[in-house]
């Protein structure tokens, strides 16, 4: 891959970062919220958790990472992560886990799902879930680096969502 200058490379993850940040809010904006309303939750809603943009100044590879979550509106969603590290690296890519809001804690539903890519510095991919309608879902996204025999990663949660 390509390797770009210090300020391109901060422009573009610049850009993934405000286009996954925007994804749930186009959703919003095309009418895909509003058909929230309809929808009788199962449980109460959890507790609202807010987590920024990943920033690792701790980390000797992994830099940055972000996450969303998307209903689909078909009994599905959409995780979607990126990581980046601050160079290229043998191995970036993301850990993707769907869990379910029971009322009272977060549970694990379905397979981990794994993506990665070698020999470059961003990762970005996505995964599509199954969901059952009235219930409150995350992705739990497990960001990671190797790189010359060292491992990196970070636990990340995306923002709740009620499932259509």
């Amino acid at each position: 891959m390509k390797r770009l200058s210090g300020f391109s490379k901060i422009s573009a993850c610049m850009v993934l970062a405000l286009v996954l940040m925007l994804t749930p809010m186009a959703a919003f904006a095309e009418g895909g919220a509003a058909s929230k309303s309809k929808t009788v939750p199962k449980t109460p809603p959890p507790p609202v958790m807010v987590q920024p943009l990943g920033l690792y100044t701790g980390y000797t590879y992994l830099e940055s990472s972000n996450r969303s979550i998307k209903d689909n509106l078909d009994q599905t969603c959409l995780l979607t992560a990126q990581t980046t590290a601050k160079q290229d690296v043998d191995e970036v890519g993301a850990k993707f886990q769907l869990q379910r809001w029971t009322g009272t804690n977060w549970l694990s539903v379905g397979p981990e799902t794994v993506f990665r890519s070698y020999d470059t510095f961003v990762f970005f991919n996505g995964v599509t879930k199954t969901t059952t309608s009235g219930y409150y879902y995350r992705g739990q996204i497990t960001h990671f680096v190797n790189h010359n025999g060292t491992y990196e990663s970070a636990v990340e949660y995306t923002p709740t969502m009620l499932a259509d």
